[in-house]
């Protein structure tokens, strides 16, 4: 039910998030692929608020960002991505979010970096 896009587009912010470094590798591609665009791919590298980023899009980072922060979500942030997403798809992309937070520690604890000498896409701490 959730759209190409707007499912990786969740995955990249949640990779941000977390600074899953494969996540990010694998993912920016298929991003790209499903429509998300280059700019807001930018500014969710450098952990900015994607400003030029559709609506859709828009709602859904506010909606991970408030998840992940108070561990609920407002209202008025549930009413923004239900009136895109609808019921059942909301429900998915909770699921797409828990499941990439999972995702995004096994790749973190294993240390998983991006192939060969590919550039490691978010600095170690």
């Amino acid at each position: 039910g959730v759209p190409p896009r707007l499912s990786e587009f969740a995955i990249l912010v949640t990779a941000r998030l977390w600074r899953a470094q494969y996540e990010w590798f694998a993912h920016v591609p298929q991003a790209e692929r499903a429509g998300v665009k280059a700019q807001t791919i930018r500014d969710l590298h450098k952990g900015r608020m994607p400003k030029a980023a559709p609506k859709d899009e828009r709602a859904i980072y506010d909606f991970i960002q408030e998840l992940y922060k108070n561990r609920r979500v407002s209202d008025k942030t549930f009413e923004r991505v239900r009136s895109v997403l609808g019921d059942a798809a909301t429900v998915e992309l909770v699921g797409i979010l828990g499941y990439y937070v999972l995702i995004s520690m096994i790749l973190n604890v294993f240390r998983m970096s991006p192939p060969g000498d590919e550039p490691l896409p978010f600095a170690e701490k």
